[in-house]
C-alpha cells in the first residue's frame, strides 16, 4: 500500500467521523419524532415517503454535524471531548468540510423538492434553524431549546405532506418533539460544563445550575403529558398507553441515575432505545 493510498484512506475515515457515522446515536434520536409523525399521517403506508424522510434525516443530521464543527472550529480544540474531531485535529480543512456540507445540502434539497409545496417550504425553515443553532451557544442562554425547535421541524413537515399541518395532533406532537431534545441534550451538555465555563459559552446546565435536574424532570413530565394528549386525540388503544408507561418508568430510572452519576454520555445514548419504546406504542396503539 502506497503512502498516497494510506493518506486517502485516512481522509475517508476522517470524513466519516466528520458526519458522525461512527456515532449513530444522534441520527437515531433525530429520527424517532419523525417516525412518530409519519406513523400518524401514514399509518405505516407510503413507503416512498418513509424512505425520503429517512434519507433526508440522515443527510440533514450529517450536514448539521459538519456545520457544527465548522462553527466551533475555534472552540473544539480546547475541549477534551471534541479535540479529536476531524476539523479540530486538522485532519479535514474548513474548505473540504464546506464542500461536503454543500454537497449534502444539495442532496437533501433534491429530496425536499419531491415533497408537496407546503412541506418543501417548511424545509427552508428547518435548514435555517440548523445553520443558526451552533451559533446560539455564543449568545443565547438556552441553546438546547433552539436545538429542540430545529430537530422538531420534521414533525410539521411530515404533517404537511398530508395537508394536516394545523391539526391539534400536529401541534401537540411538535411540542413533544421540542421537549425530547431538551431532555437528552441538556443531559448531554452536563459533560461539558467545565469547558463551557472556561470558553465562556452558554448551555442550559450553566444557566440553570442546581436546578438542572429539576428542569429535566419537568421536561420529561411535559413530554409524556403531550404524548398522552396525542394518544387521546387519535383514539389510541391501551397498547399506546402501555408503551408510554414503560417509557415513563425507564425515564424515571434515568432521572434517578442522573443524580448519582457523571456518565452523562451513557445516559444520553439510552434515548436511542427509549424513543423506540414510544415508536412501538404508535405502531401497536394507533394501528392502521
Amino acid at each position: 500500500m502506497t503512502m498516497q493510498s494510506i493518506q486517502k484512506d485516512h481522509k475517508i475515515i476522517s470524513l466519516f467521523k466528520l458526519v458522525r457515522l461512527n456515532k449513530p446515536t444522534g441520527v437515531v434520536v433525530l429520527w424517532w419524532p419523525t417516525a412518530w409523525a409519519l406513523w400518524l399521517v401514514t399509518q405505516g403506508n407510503q413507503a416512498n415517503l418513509w424512505a425520503l424522510f429517512l434519507l433526508g434525516s440522515f443527510l440533514m443530521r450529517s450536514a448539521g454535524c459538519i456545520w457544527n464543527d465548522i462553527s466551533d472550529a475555534d472552540i473544539d480544540p480546547h475541549v477534551e471531548r471534541t479535540a479529536s474531531r476531524p476539523i479540530a485535529a486538522g485532519q479535514v480543512s474548513i474548505t473540504e468540510a464546506l464542500v461536503l456540507f454543500f454537497v449534502l445540502l444539495s442532496f437533501a434539497a433534491c429530496i425536499a423538492w419531491q415533497l408537496p409545496k407546503k412541506a418543501f417550504q417548511l424545509c427552508f425553515i428547518a435548514v435555517g434553524l440548523t445553520i443558526l443553532y451552533p451559533l446560539t451557544k455564543r449568545f443565547f442562554k438556552a441553546p438546547q431549546l433552539f436545538l429542540g425547535f430545529a430537530f422538531a421541524m420534521s414533525v410539521p413537515i411530515a404533517f404537511a405532506t398530508q395537508h394536516q399541518l394545523f391539526t391539534t395532533e400536529c401541534l401537540w406532537l411538535y411540542l413533544a418533539a421540542v421537549l425530547w431534545p431538551l431532555v437528552y441534550d441538556t443531559i448531554y451538555a452536563l459533560s461539558d460544563k467545565k469547558d463551557d465555563i472556561f470558553l465562556n459559552i452558554h448551555s442550559l446546565p450553566l444557566s440553570l445550575g442546581q436546578y438542572t435536574n429539576l428542569f429535566v424532570d419537568g421536561c420529561q413530565c411535559l413530554f409524556v403529558i403531550a404524548l398522552i394528549i396525542v394518544g387521546v386525540q387519535t383514539d389510541a388503544n391501551k397498547y399506546f398507553f402501555l408503551f408510554l408507561s414503560l417509557y415513563a418508568l425507564a425515564a424515571t430510572i434515568q432521572q434517578i441515575k442522573l443524580r448519582s452519576t457523571t456518565k452523562y454520555q451513557k445516559l444520553f445514548c439510552a434515548y436511542q432505545w427509549l424513543g423506540g419504546i414510544i415508536m412501538l406504542g404508535f405502531i401497536f396503539g394507533i394501528p392502521s
